[in-house]
């Protein structure tokens, strides 16, 4: 499979991080899972970049350092 950059972004009640997103490479499945293993099931939707590049700006989003 080839890998592809994903974006994750936070639900809303997550005060601290609801204006931020998490960029992490690799496949769909990988992505997905490094993501729970970082936040468990605390994180909102999963994005392609061409699904989500265009939110950045739209709604002034942040990317989280990890």
């Amino acid at each position: 499979m080839n890998n592809e950059t994903y974006y994750f972004t936070f639900m809303l009640k997550q005060r601290k991080l609801q204006s931020r997103y998490v960029k992490i490479e690799g496949t769909y499945s990988e992505t997905r899972e490094e993501m729970y293993e970082m936040f468990g099931d605390k994180w909102a939707f999963q994005y392609n970049e061409k699904e989500f590049l265009p939110q950045i700006e739209e709604f002034r989003l942040s990317e989280l350092s990890l």
